[in-house]
């Protein structure tokens, strides 16, 4: 040790060199460097959740989270697996040794036997499997409210939900307080009961009627072969595709549709929660930040980004930010840049007190490049 500092004694020029290049190049990366206000952390945990519409809790468990959780056994490296079944919802948590695998693994493995299951209901949706970690964190909402109709605000959310997805470093966005669209048939009673037509009439019309059937390949025999895929197509389109469909008929070709004992329209669906901004009916979209991307600047980019559509919003609708984790970010920033320049003119002080004002200096230059070279 004594060997090496004696041979950058002598070095003058070579210390030189060293500082500066430390100093430039700790400079540039501190200004690149990127800002996040808590390190990515994977949980060794991976989520499988299973949605089954109208099925009671006691359903759920026996027909969708009991045979998941049984074919999810022959998985390696799974240490527990753990599951919530709900009404509608199935919710499987699988915990992972990490000594046996990682997530990625064990994620493609978990979605390879989701995917060779062929025993769940036909009502249920295909399972969502997802590794839980915190790479993709909200960074932001924004909210807009204002003394408008549901429909419209629902429509200018849309709107910033395509221009805020185009930003580099966005990795989603998700909504709160946004209800989507349903149809609701609404049978008359009255109706019902002069038509002779039941209840369940009415649902096996719209249901078998509601479909999308493949009917298979038609091969034409001769010189110019060629195929055709043949396919039966009858989703609905319209209310009024609705109100025609045949519920009943009879050998004089008089039928009874749908608009003949039910009211059909259009309308959001049932509302879960309320959301609310300064006391007016808001939507939230949640910015989330890609692994890689700069909480500060995505926020910067996200409010320039709405200073730009606020002509498209109109007058009557106000943005606000809400959960603005950027504010934290340069919070803790600034705390750190106070603490280094205070602890800088500290030292040189009291170094001023017992040695020459020079070699004070030098020792404390020695702060700021130690800093500039951890970042580096």
């Amino acid at each position: 040790m004594k060997n090496l500092i004696a041979y950058f004694a002598k070095q003058k020029i070579l210390v030189n060199i060293i500082s500066i290049v430390v100093f430039v190049v700790g400079l540039y990366a501190l200004t690149h460097i990127q800002r996040e206000l808590f390190p990515n952390i994977a949980f060794d945990f991976i989520q499988v959740t299973t949605v089954y519409p109208g099925a009671s809790a006691e359903e759920v468990e026996r027909l969708v989270t009991s045979p998941i959780e049984q074919d999810l056994k022959e998985v390696d490296g799974v240490k527990k697996i753990m599951s919530i079944s709900v009404q509608g919802q199935s919710l499987i948590y699988i915990q992972l040794d990490p000594d046996q695998t990682t997530s990625d693994e064990a994620k493609s493995d978990v979605q390879d036997v989701i995917d060779k299951m062929s025993d769940l209901p036909n009502e249920a949706e295909k399972p969502v499997v997802v590794s839980l970690e915190s790479k993709l964190r909200p960074i932001v909402e924004v909210s807009l409210s204002g003394d408008v109709s549901e429909s419209v605000l629902r429509e200018k959310a849309k709107l910033v939900q395509d221009k805020l997805e185009k930003i580099r470093s966005v990795a989603k966005v998700n909504f709160n307080g946004l209800r989507d669209y349903e149809i609701r048939v609404e049978a008359l009673p009255q109706k019902l009961k002069q038509y002779h037509v039941s209840l369940n009439d009415l649902i096996f019309a719209l249901k078998n009627q509601n479909l999308s059937i493949p009917g298979g390949v038609i091969e034409a025999i001769g010189p110019h072969k060629k195929e055709m895929i043949v396919r039966t197509i009858g989703e609905y389109k319209s209310l009024e595709d609705i109100k025609k469909t045949v519920v009943r008929a009879n050998e004089l070709a008089e039928s009874i549709r749908v608009g003949d004992v039910a009211r059909v329209k259009r309308v959001f669906e049932k509302r879960k929660y309320y959301e609310r901004t300064n006391g007016h009916p808001a939507i939230y979209l949640t910015v989330l930040k890609k692994e890689k991307g700069d909480a500060i600047q995505l926020v910067d980019d996200v409010k320039a980004v709405m200073e730009k559509m606020k002509p498209l919003l109109g007058d009557k609708i106000h943005v606000s930010y809400i959960n603005d984790m950027s504010y934290f970010v340069r919070r803790r920033l600034k705390v750190l840049t106070n603490n280094l320049a205070i602890g800088l003119v500290l030292v040189v002080l009291i170094l001023s007190l017992v040695l020459p004002s020079r070699i004070a200096f030098i020792t404390a230059f020695g702060i700021p490049f130690s800093f500039l070279g951890t970042v580096l």
